[in-house]
């Protein structure tokens, strides 16, 4: 202790000394402790207000809810007012008329064709088994039926079937033959061509033909077997009512093919107001029309029978008979 300043000697001074250290101590743990505070990350809870987006309060709900879309919003229930859907949609009553020819040869379709539940115009072939009793019962089940008459094609090793009419006779043998074919068919009211092309090309054979079915009060639909066919325009200048086929369903033996040709004809029916389809008595067309009938109908397309807009007043005008 003798090397001890005089001064530190005291007990006074030393509690100073103590004092100061102590002092100096909590300042340095205060620092370190506010210094680590700063150093620590923050985090910091963000709450913000979420409105729904502006196509949110455009949307419809067919079933009428309202969808939650999410917990920072929700949307109250709402109930929608949906309107009457019109009488009349997108057919607007045209007309269309389905002929099947071919009828009588294949005895399964053409049966099937005879069941169907819509009322379509059915073109007999005249040489074909049972056809009298076929025919019976088409109008019997509300249809109409027709006589597919055999017409020469272009092509001479084509078998237009058996008495086919051909530019070749002469027009006492085109009647006999066409009275022959006829002779003992009954409800018959009408006639369209089965081939034909080129003897629908032929004016002197078709003024025989038009002049046969003017006086027997038949009509004639032109299957249009080729473009330039002057059969229609025949049966128009002899007063004979008449159409032209607008579009084949079945020229090519596929559901799609015969899908987009129904298709066509609605297209065609809405802009002319009448459109004329054939086809044949085969499953995948047969199949298509009992898909599509009842959808077109409520659609507002009018499948009617060819002889029954023929006769009527709009027939006539597009027929050019006025």
């Amino acid at each position: 202790m003798k090397h001890i300043p005089s001064y530190l000697r005291s007990r006074k001074a030393l509690f100073g000394f103590i004092a100061l250290g102590l002092f100096l101590l909590i300042q340095v743990i205060f620092f370190s402790t506010f210094r680590a505070q700063e150093d620590m990350p923050v985090k910091k809870q963000v709450i913000a207000k979420t409105l729904p987006p502006e196509f949110v309060k455009n949307v419809v709900i067919a079933d009428q809810e309202m969808l939650q879309l999410t917990p920072e919003f929700e949307v109250a229930p709402k109930t929608i007012q949906l309107g009457a859907l019109p009488e009349i949609s997108d057919g607007q009553e045209s007309r269309i008329i389905i002929i099947i020819d071919d009828v009588g040869m294949n005895l399964k379709y053409s049966q099937e064709a005879i069941d169907f539940d819509v009322p379509i115009t059915l073109a007999f072939l005249p040489y074909a088994p049972k056809v009298k009793e076929f025919a019976a019962a088409a109008l019997t089940n509300g249809h109409e039926a027709i006589i597919h008459m055999p017409m020469e094609p272009m092509d001479s090793s084509v078998n237009a079937g058996k008495k086919a009419l051909k530019t070749s006779m002469s027009a006492e043998t085109i009647e006999e033959t066409m009275e022959s074919e006829l002779e003992g068919l009954e409800g018959f009211s009408g006639m369209n061509n089965h081939m034909g092309s080129k003897f629908t090309q032929d004016r002197k054979s078709l003024e025989t033909v038009m002049a046969y079915l003017k006086e027997k009060g038949l009509f004639f639909i032109d299957s249009r077997t080729i473009g330039n066919s002057l059969a229609g325009t025949v049966a128009k200048e002899h007063g004979v009512p008449t159409l032209d086929r607008d579009i084949f369903l079945d020229h090519e033996e596929s559901p799609e093919f015969v899908s987009n040709a129904l298709l066509k004809l609605e297209k065609k029916a809405k802009e002319d107001g009448v459109a004329v389809a054939i086809g044949h008595p085969k499953k995948v067309t047969l199949d298509a029309l009992k898909q599509w009938a009842p959808d077109a109908q409520k659609r507002g397309f009018k499948i009617v029978k060819a002889g029954d807009y023929l006769s009527s007043v709009k027939a006539e005008q597009h027929a050019g008979l006025e």
